[in-house]
């Protein structure tokens, strides 16, 4: 999907996913012989309430098995609502180490009549019934195989994927610390099962950008496309995603390979990680790049994928330049090819959920500090497409 908004102090944190001026590619462009127009329709609108604040206020939208979720960065809660909006239940103890607490949540999971939390800094998930009393502790392995190499779930992941009984997440490799080298190298994508066992690692980082200081590099964003049971994958770095099957198996790249979220004079600065010194934040401040959101799939009789980005911003501005800058949406048919690349409906755009034929979204303004209510829109996706006449 970001602070006087629930979503912006997140991504302030983690300011996320891509592209400086997306066109379709060259193979792309050959494949279509249709143009297209996508136009978003507001149509409904559907408000939580429940009677604590502290869940609601600077709080993630999350969706699964017709239920919506409210978790709080902050109280390392989440209230579980009907998807009419009736509050059903408050889950998690909040911080701590006793029953039912956890130490630092950034994302949940819902599956199999459970709630789960992400627990970054003890690499567990911790699950409650729907009620939100305390159940298992699930570790999930760093191992892989007989490598020696420990793999790290990133707690950046936002939504912690589970599909036909096994986790999909954001890995990093030698370090839970994004800034230190080892976390650049080898695979992003990691399978585990329902027990917490590490089946594979998959992917490769690409290293034009890793060899040089081209901003949130390590970032990856993970969507499981349950119409076609795939794996999408989006490289934030990069204006490109990648699919691949349930067993983590690559199958193709779509988008604009070897073209990155930073300006083309982008310098060749040399080192990883934030800048260390004066000299390296100044070679920085006069380029520009933009900062990946997510990844997301809904379905109007076909797939479509979404992604999200901001255009701009310079080094300078840092982590709140983001701030000022709308979000462009990028939508791509099932094959890969780009449909449309135009500013968001609304200058802050973020899936939630693809139901009864709309995407619900939540807004800048999705949270009112007047009655501690967090409501959701949804927008109709509409795809008109026109044959191109010969040359």
């Amino acid at each position: 999907m970001q602070q006087s908004t629930p979503n912006f102090i997140f991504f302030g944190a983690l300011l996320l996913l891509i592209s400086v001026a997306c066109s379709p590619d060259a193979s792309s462009e050959s494949k279509s012989a249709s143009s297209h127009h996508v136009s978003w329709v507001l149509e409904d609108s559907l408000t939580l309430k429940s009677s604590a604040t502290d869940t609601l206020y600077e709080g993630w939208p999350y969706f699964a098995d017709d239920q919506y979720y409210i978790l709080s960065f902050f109280s390392y809660k989440a209230h579980r609502f009907t998807s009419v909006g009736q509050h059903q239940a408050t889950i998690g103890k909040g911080l701590g180490k006793g029953p039912g607490e956890s130490l630092y949540v950034q994302a949940m999971v819902a599956y199999d009549s459970l709630v789960g939390f992400f627990d970054n800094w003890q690499q567990m998930l911790l699950t409650y019934d729907l009620d939100g009393h305390p159940l298992d502790k699930v570790k999930l392995s760093p191992q892989h195989g007989e490598s020696e190499v420990p793999y790290y779930i990133n707690a950046d992941s936002r939504v912690f994927n589970y599909y036909q009984g096994r986790f999909y997440n954001h890995i990093g490799n030698g370090s839970t610390n994004p800034h230190e080298p080892e976390y650049y190298e080898g695979p992003f994508l990691g399978i585990h099962s329902r027990e917490g066992n590490l089946l594979q690692v998959a992917g490769e980082r690409d290293a034009n950008y890793l060899d040089n200081h081209i901003p949130y590099a390590y970032l990856v964003d993970i969507a499981i496309d349950s119409f076609q049971d795939r794996v999408l994958v989006s490289q934030r770095a990069s204006h490109t995603w990648e699919v691949y099957d349930l067993e983590g198996n690559f199958k193709a790249k779509h988008g604009q390979p070897g073209h990155y979220i930073a300006d083309q004079d982008w310098p060749d600065v040399g080192f990883r990680g934030e800048p260390s010194t004066s000299e390296q934040f100044g070679t920085l401040t006069k380029h520009s790049f933009d900062t990946p959101e997510y990844i997301f799939v809904c379905a109007l009789g076909a797939d479509y994928v979404l992604r999200s980005y901001r255009r701009g911003i310079t080094y300078e501005e840092g982590m709140l330049g983001f701030l000022d800058k709308p979000h462009y949406l990028q939508v791509y048919d099932a094959d890969g090819n780009l449909l449309s690349d135009e500013p968001a409906p609304d200058f802050y755009f973020m899936p939630v959920a693809f139901k009864d034929g709309l995407l619900w979204v939540s807004l800048a303004r999705s949270y009112s500090i007047d009655d501690y209510s967090y409501t959701l829109y949804g927008y109709r996706l509409v795809v008109e497409t026109t044959d191109r006449q010969p040359q």
